[in-house]
This record gives structure tokens, C-alpha cells and sequence, in this order.
């Protein structure tokens, strides 16, 4: 193929995609009404209407024991426990090493 011949496919390529989306944009955004133009700060609808979950999920006591163990540590970089979490964590996932 020539180069005047690609220029002008791409060209007509690009021009009837530009064209047909265009066309769809009422498809698009056809499902949004007038609420949704507006921020929910500034009176909009919110974008959730249910709860939200709580957070963080905290399902036993006994994990507070080694979380306040590092904490009170006073390493905040890593340390022993990192290294402990990570082989404990790749030998759970079936890899031979882990980054955390």
C-alpha cells in the first residue's frame, strides 16, 4: 500500500469513528438525567445510596496482640516481623519469596 492511500483510509477511518461515536454519545450518556449534573456537595443525587461496609475489618482479638506488639516496637521500617509476615505469606501463596 502507498503512502497516499493509508493517509486516506486512516483519514476516513478516523473521521467515520469520530463521526459514529457522535452519534452514540446519546447512548452513552442517555442514561444520566439532570441530577446527575451536579456534584452531590452542590445538591446533586449521590453516587452511593447504600451503607458502606465497615472498615478496617477487624474479625478477631487476636490479632491485636501483634499489632500492638509492632507498634510499641517503635520500627516503623522494616524489620523482623516483615520478614517473618512475608515467607509465612509466600509459603501460604506457593511462591518461593514475597515483597509486603
Amino acid at each position: 500500500m502507498n503512502r497516499r492511500k493509508f493517509i486516506s483510509k486512516t483519514v476516513l477511518g478516523g473521521a467515520s469513528v469520530l463521526t459514529l461515536s457522535g452519534l452514540n454519545s446519546s447512548y452513552i450518556w442517555g442514561q444520566m438525567n439532570a441530577d446527575h449534573r451536579l456534584p452531590a456537595i452542590l445538591g446533586g443525587t449521590k453516587s452511593h445510596l447504600g451503607l458502606w461496609p465497615d472498615w478496617p475489618v477487624w474479625k478477631s482479638p487476636d490479632y491485636d496482640e501483634g499489632v500492638l506488639k509492632v507498634l510499641r516496637s517503635g520500627v516503623w521500617s522494616r524489620s523482623k516481623v516483615t520478614e517473618e509476615f512475608e515467607s509465612k505469606w509466600a509459603e501460604l501463596i506457593g511462591t518461593k519469596r514475597c515483597l509486603s
